[in-house]
């Protein structure tokens, strides 16, 4: 594939995006995706702040 037709690719798949975007619901669920991703991230850089593993997380917040 040559640049022209990858920038092609990408101006039509960001369209579907933009699309996808003005449908409410679809916009709903991509913040709520968003939101569960910053928060997975934000707890994983505390756990490393903490050089904390998973497990000793899990243990310290008594989950299973």
């Amino acid at each position: 594939m040559n640049l022209d037709e990858k920038q092609n690719y990408l101006t039509a798949v960001n369209n579907l995006w933009v699309q996808d975007m003005q449908d409410p619901n679809s916009a709903k669920q991509v913040k709520a995706e968003k939101n569960k991703l910053a928060t997975a991230v934000a707890i994983r850089q505390e756990r490393e702040a903490y050089s904390w593993t998973q497990q000793e997380l899990a243990i310290g917040a008594d989950l299973p």
